[in-house]
């Protein structure tokens, strides 16, 4: 049986210990943490932050996924902030008429609700096709307030911003 996931959602969830960026490769760095509902940590419910290395300030993805045990539906995220990504997002004719094909190119909220409500077939395999945008402009420490408000998870600011001096020291 199929854990619904607006459950998992809609929960209060806390890290089990701080989270910590690593190197996934030459360009990008990854922050990958298992999360806890009611002091138990969920099998496959994970709070997952990428960013390039040589990119400061700019290409954070943040997503709260869930991947089934038995992998069936395969998972993934079921939600995602994307702060200020490279390239622009189009929802095509998805979502709420004043979003459709209008270019996303700033700071963007692959919401679970809308999403859910739009595909919970798609949602389950981690196809999050509409976008809302997020305006005006966050900072890091802005985003990362609204990532732990509409994911439910506390405490964000157990999350550091992406080592990229560090990184760009090492890759120069």
């Amino acid at each position: 049986m199929q854990p619904d996931l607006r459950i998992y959602h809609d929960a209060d969830k806390t890290f089990p210990t701080k989270p910590q960026w690593k190197r996934r490769d030459r360009e990008r760095l990854v922050l990958v943490s298992p999360l806890d509902i009611d002091g138990v940590t969920i099998e496959g419910l994970l709070f997952r932050a990428t960013a390039l290395a040589l990119r400061p300030e700019e290409s954070v993805t943040f997503q709260l996924e869930y991947f089934p045990p038995k992998r069936q539906p395969r998972g993934g995220p079921m939600e995602r902030i994307e702060w200020r990504p490279l390239r622009a997002h189009n929802n095509k004719m998805l979502g709420p008429p004043h979003l459709h094909n209008v270019l996303q190119r700033c700071t963007h909220h692959h919401d679970f609700q809308l999403n859910w409500a739009h595909s919970q077939t798609a949602v389950r395999k981690g196809d999050l096709p509409i976008s809302i945008p997020i305006e005006p402009e966050p900072s890091f420490d802005e985003i990362l307030e609204f990532v732990g408000k509409e994911f439910r998870i506390s405490p964000i600011g157990w999350v550091p911003p992406p080592p990229w001096p560090q990184w760009q020291a090492e890759l120069l």
